[in-house]
Formats: structure tokens, C-alpha cells, sequence
């Protein structure tokens, strides 16, 4: 599994990802007018909104 994801410059585990980034669904960030990559989320301006509950 790639454990890569980056907050603030530093690395963080997936399984840390909710210490940083509130879990959200994937269809609420499409009606936001944001995207989804991997597992991160972010809005229309590439600011993070949280990462996709598994």
C-alpha cells in the first residue's frame, strides 16, 4: 500500500490522516465543486477539505 501523503511538508501515515483532516464522502465533495485524489480531497482552490472515508 502507498502510505505517501503529505500535510504541512511532513509525512503522514494514512491511518494518521484523521489527527489532520476531518473523513468525508466523495459525493459531498463533488457537490462542494471539488475532486478527489487517491485519498485526499480538496475544494476548487486545491485547499485539502479531508480524506475519503474508507
Amino acid at each position: 500500500m502507498n502510505d505517501d501523503c503529505y500535510i504541512n511538508e511532513k509525512k503522514v501515515p494514512i491511518a494518521d490522516l484523521g489527527k489532520w483532516l476531518p473523513a468525508v464522502a466523495e459525493s459531498s465533495i463533488d457537490q462542494l465543486g471539488g475532486y478527489c485524489e487517491a485519498v485526499l480531497c480538496f475544494d476548487s482552490k486545491d485547499q485539502p477539505l479531508g480524506y475519503i472515508l474508507q
